[in-house]
């Protein structure tokens, strides 16, 4: 598959499901610099050699009657970098309330780890694919006195390839469903293996505008997400900075926007204290006074003095402010009905006219994207579906 390489310029995020704003924590933001994180980007199943269920001894499983097998939690891996749930206050509060949940219930027999054999150096273990979540919860849950020493995992059918478990993640995954930078960094991973920005989209169950506003998030540069980690700059300005092809510097600018901000007593700069907002809010304010300068400039004796390319400049500038202040004259009725064109005739060639104009559309052409809304990531999280009085569902991780 070839790769969608094309850019996208001056973007916006766009609106996501039921009009809700895309919401980014600051443990989230600081987990871009984990070693979790190069694990999850430098993934690679280059090592992975999948094996089938008959390959693993029974001292790994204790039950091969049927399509659930019993494991004891010893015997489970986690395979670096394939999930990627990324370290954070809110991750870890979910596995917290799990493992409270199997301390008084136990594990449930229903909701089984999705796994897969492979080879860990000599040995053939199981890898986990889906469940890591519930995997670290009923460790914790053991470790506080939970008898949890076997617990159900299903493997993969045979064929499945790593790539297949991967693009299974994200439409497994609704229990807790990914965090906007944890899909970012599926897509980064999806856009590595070849696949386009519309395909990453479809699995992803998003717009392709909004992949790319994931990535330009997850690729921002450090000083950038310090800044957001901080809560000096809202991560919805910093994208839109990022992603602007009119700005050289990104870091340099939002910099600037926090020191505006502090000079005016605040702790967060917004869209206002961007320096180029600042000039066109100054430049407002003091034109009346600028244009009286240049035009009593233009008056003086010392204007002789300028160079010509300055001279025509400020001619130029003049004359056109001149044009613009300068009310406009109204049609009158008679100008105003020559100007009116006739209607066109039905079946005449005012309609071979619109149909020769009308732009046609291929059937496989995708919809427009033109709609966006501003990203809104300083927010301290979506609510956890897992946390209420109900069982927790299936999560991929």
């Amino acid at each position: 598959m070839s790769q969608d390489n094309q850019s996208v310029p001056n973007v916006y995020v766009q609106e996501e499901r039921d009009n809700n704003a895309v919401r980014v924590t600051e443990s989230e933001i600081a987990a871009l610099e984990s070693d979790r994180v190069k694990q999850i980007v430098d993934f690679s199943d280059d090592e992975i050699r999948m094996l089938k269920m008959k390959d693993l001894s029974t001292s790994v499983i204790s039950n091969r009657d049927t399509g659930t097998l019993m494991v004891e939690l010893s015997k489970l891996r986690i395979y670096p970098g394939l999930n990627p749930r990324l370290p954070s206050e809110e991750w870890e509060a979910h596995i917290e309330y799990l493992a409270s949940v199997m301390l008084e219930q136990g594990y449930w027999a229903h909701k089984p780890i999705y796994g897969f054999v492979s080879k860990m150096g000599k040995n053939n273990v199981i890898y986990i694919a889906d469940g890591e979540s519930r995997f670290r919860a009923a460790m914790l849950a053991k470790e506080r006195g939970a008898e949890i020493d076997e617990i159900p995992v299903r493997l993969a059918p045979e064929g499945t390839s790593i790539e297949q478990i991967m693009l299974q993640l994200a439409p497994s995954n609704k229990g807790r469903e990914f965090t906007p930078l944890e899909k970012a960094l599926l897509a980064q991973r999806q856009m590595i293996s070849g696949r386009t920005v519309v395909q990453v989209a479809e699995n992803l169950s998003c717009s392709p505008e909004y992949v790319h506003q994931l990535l330009a998030l997850a690729s921002a540069p450090t000083k950038v997400r310090e800044m957001v980690r901080k809560g000096t700059v809202p991560a919805a300005m910093a994208i839109e900075v990022v992603r602007s092809g009119n700005i050289e510097n990104p870091v340099a600018t939002l910099e600037a926007a926090v020191e505006n901000a502090t000079k005016q007593g605040k702790t967060k700069a917004t869209a206002k204290h961007l320096p180029q907002n600042m000039m066109e809010k100054s430049l407002k304010k003091h034109a009346t006074s600028m244009h009286a300068v240049i035009v009593g400039l233009r008056d003086s004796e010392a204007y002789v003095l300028l160079n010509d390319e300055i001279k025509e400049q400020i001619e130029s500038l003049i004359s056109q402010i001149t044009k613009d202040s300068a009310p406009k004259a109204e049609k009158s009725a008679e100008t105003a009905k020559k100007g009116t064109k006739p209607a066109a005739k039905k079946g005449g060639a005012g309609k071979k006219a619109a149909q020769g104009t009308e732009s046609s559309t291929d059937a496989g052409d995708s919809p427009s994207d033109d709609k966006t809304l501003p990203l809104d990531l300083s927010s301290t999280g979506d609510t956890d579906p897992d946390h209420s009085q109900e069982e927790p569902q299936s999560n991929a991780s």
